[in-house]
């Protein structure tokens, strides 16, 4: 049983090893390519994004007060519809964005320069 319970204990030190090892390559891999592609990222353009972000939510939130403020409860027309959908999607889509640079730079991927 002992014996049983040390090789577990081995195996599993051996798995922690593997991953820690492994999860330092990749964070390697993701900070070579991100550098080569964008370089570091100064905290104005940093906050630039995160201020595209607040504009893009501000203007989706604009078109569902607009269909708010109609005062009846009946289903918005298919182009007032349509045009919902697409400030949702960009705002999503530039949020998305911004968590993946805050993540980068949170994880040591990409460097803030001054």
């Amino acid at each position: 049983m002992v014996d049983s319970n040390r090789r577990d204990a081995d195996q599993d030190l051996i798995v922690q090893r593997f991953f820690k090892e492994f999860e330092n390559r990749i964070g390697s891999i993701n900070r070579a390519s991100i550098e080569t592609q964008i370089g570091p990222v100064s905290q104005q353009s940093f906050m630039d994004v995160a201020g595209a972000v607040a504009n893009i939510r501000a203007l989706y939130i604009k078109e569902v007060m607009k269909v708010s403020g109609k005062g009846d409860s009946s289903i918005p027309d298919a182009d007032t519809l349509r045009r919902l959908r697409n400030y949702r999607q960009a705002y999503e889509e530039v949020l998305s964005g911004f968590d993946a640079l805050s993540q980068a730079v949170k994880r040591g991927h990409l460097d803030l320069a001054d």
